[in-house]
């Protein structure tokens, strides 16, 4: 749990900067794709990450989690194309790159969030800390 809650604290801050620069940068409708952005990729990578942390590096049922939550991705992706597209004070170019822009940002994260120490102070996934 401890690592979940570390890795939502980054992905939050990250994604407020997101937000921060569309904010400076972007009109209303613009802000507004920048803002679902934000929700949707907080809420995906959320659940994506508890799905890799419940499970045991290494295994197959990991593996199955990792695969599972990529297909979830690009799923999402299309879903909120399609719901964005539909929204007329949603700019859909910019909601649908800041998506995809976040969700790759917050993937590469995981590795170093899956590392980051857990309950135990001296065990990491069942890997000694270095």
């Amino acid at each position: 749990m401890k690592r979940w809650i570390r890795y939502m604290a980054v992905a939050t801050g990250l994604v407020l900067i997101a937000l921060g620069a569309g904010w400076l940068t972007l009109d209303h409708p613009g802000r507004n794709g920048v803002l679902a952005a934000g929700i949707a990729a907080l809420m995906l990578q959320g659940a994506a990450f508890a799905l890799l942390v419940a499970q045991k590096p290494g295994t197959p049922a990991f593996l199955a989690a990792w695969g599972a939550s990529t297909l979830v991705r690009g799923a999402v992706v299309v879903g909120f194309a399609l719901w964005v597209a539909s929204l007329e004070r949603v700019d859909t170019l910019v909601g649908l790159l800041t998506l995809v822009a976040l969700l790759f940002v917050l993937l590469l994260l995981e590795p170093m969030a899956l590392r980051w120490g857990g309950s135990d102070a001296t065990e990491t996934n069942g890997m000694a800390r270095e």
